[in-house]
């Protein structure tokens, strides 16, 4: 970018702040406005009234791949607010199982992983067998995002079944990660995305394998911080202001008008919000007759319920375990003064539905007929959380559907619903 823009953000959740740190540190000026009392969007934390634990509204890994993340957590100086492990480490466990543990050496791409699999305990030799399929179609993909692309109407399930991957494996490995990175089932979520996450989560390298947990709150890992960045480079913030509507004339934005009436005029906008928020802020004009936008009418989300159970004493020895046969997908296992443990549904449309006292006794439940410490810890403690828009549904056919960075008005652009791979620097967009 030659020239030094005027730049408003619309949503102060990670997109938008990750933009404003990238913006402000190119020279331009950046104005977020966030509808709420906090930033963070999707992603933040709270206080607990009752014990004072400091909670996720959904608990969040991040993986060595994930560059721009810990670039942009390097810049506004919280990186080391993340414990990550030397190698990719997952402990399984299912009804009656014990501890099963994925554990990659620390070999050169794709050593690294084959190992894991070739001594992973909770695979037979025939689920380790048929694993050579796979890594044969993977191969055959690298490169080729043509080929990815057209696997966007297969679903992930499809793909795996297809490639002779075993129900057995798919269940016990397969179906908890794409869980975990695009928190739906795998009957619900687009082949070409969970192959593209495949890519770089697991086949970049053993650094890039590497999970990471946030040892704070998802607020105090990068909201405040950000907030702080921005602002020293000159940056400011409207927060608890609403957009109501953004105003065009011809082919590009003109102002945009607060909840309130007041109109503040734009040289450049940028909107972080989710899918649904912008469709309340387009004009009825562009947002229906325009057919750019058309795709927005066809997106839905995925929800994310979590359960968080305190106890009289620590009850789970590792920091995060995978579950097998049960409608809790991930459960954390907390350390502390109040020892806790945060259970992770992913895509629960169903357990959305269910009343906390009724989640609450299904997640006793099952920590029980898995964890035998449990059954004897008594629980002091539980709380319920539901983020109904938690992240863009990645059903197959999605890829289509998601809007590029630029759109047609020249000052208008997107962040957080594109595709992915479309995605370039914003210095080059702008």
């Amino acid at each position: 970018m030659e020239s030094k823009k005027e730049i408003v953000i619309i949503g102060g959740g990670f997109a938008g702040l990750a933009a404003g740190v990238e913006l402000v540190s190119q020279g331009h000026h950046v104005t977020v406005i966030e509808s709420r009392g906090h930033l963070g969007g999707r992603a933040y934390s709270y206080r607990e009234p009752a014990l004072g634990t400091t909670l996720d509204n959904g608990q969040h890994i991040v993986m060595g791949c994930y560059h721009e993340t810990l670039a942009f957590l390097e810049k506004i100086g919280t990186l080391d607010r993340i414990d990550f492990q030397q190698n990719l480490t997952v402990d399984f466990a299912g009804v009656g199982t014990g501890i099963k543990r994925f554990k990659a050496w620390p070999l050169p791409n794709p050593f690294h992983l084959l190992s894991g699999f070739l001594f992973f305990k909770g695979f037979s030799f025939e689920e380790k067998w048929a694993l050579r399929h796979l890594a044969k179609a993977l191969k055959a993909l690298q490169g080729n995002d043509q080929a990815i692309r057209a696997l966007d109407q297969y679903s992930v399930s499809e793909w795996l079944t297809a490639h002779h991957q075993p129900k057995s494996s798919q269940e016990k490995f397969w179906d908890i990660f794409n869980f975990a990175a695009l928190n739906d089932s795998p009957q619900n979520s687009s082949a070409a995305l969970f192959v593209r996450v495949l890519q770089e989560a697991l086949f970049s390298g053993k650094a890039g394998a590497r999970i990471g947990v946030p040892k704070v709150g998802l607020s105090d890992l990068y909201a405040e911080a950000a907030r702080d960045y921005i602002e020293r480079k000159g940056g400011n913030f409207l927060i608890k202001t609403k957009v109501h509507k953004i105003h065009f004339d011809l082919n590009e934005v003109i102002d945009i008008e607060l909840e309130g009436g007041r109109r503040l005029a734009v040289e450049t906008l940028l909107s972080t919000v989710p899918f649904t928020a912008l469709k309340k802020i387009l004009p009825e004009n562009v947002l229906y007759q325009d057919p750019f936008f058309q795709p927005l009418h066809k997106l839905s989300y995925s929800p994310i319920v979590s359960i968080h159970l305190w106890f009289d004493r620590p009850v789970i020895d590792r920091p995060f375990v995978g579950l097998w046969g049960t409608r809790v997908h991930w459960v954390f296992s907390k350390q502390g003064t109040h020892p806790y443990v945060s259970l992770v549904i992913s895509g629960g449309r169903e357990e959305f539905k269910m009343t906390a006292p009724a989640l609450i006794q299904m997640a006793m439940a099952e920590l029980k007929s898995i964890f035998p410490n449990v059954v004897d810890a008594k629980l002091l403690h539980s709380m319920v959380s539901k983020e109904p828009e938690a992240t863009l549904a990645p059903m197959p056919g999605v890829e289509s559907l998601r809007l590029p960075q630029k759109t047609p008005y020249r000052n208008f652009y997107l962040l957080g619903i594109g595709r992915i791979q479309d995605y370039q620097p914003l210095s080059k967009v702008l």
